[in-house]
């Protein structure tokens, strides 16, 4: 059970990554709605809907917890 559960973290925290350094990116482009309508295009096009969904449920329990 433990190992399941690190190997789900390590999932996640891979996600989290790839997606802060997907902003890190987008960040430099000097139009800042351009830049986050971008990377949304970019999450819809390449990213698959269950993935999305996880990075939504992520980004909803952090925001719950600030």
């Amino acid at each position: 059970m433990q190992d399941r559960l690190s190997r789900v973290g390590g999932a996640l925290s891979q996600l989290i990554r790839m997606v802060n350094q997907m902003g890190g990116f987008f960040e430099a482009m000097p139009d800042r709605d351009d830049a986050l309508h971008d990377l949304v295009l970019h999450l819809k096009r390449f990213w698959e809907p269950r993935t999305r969904r996880e990075l939504s449920r992520i980004w909803i329990r952090t925001e719950a917890q600030s």
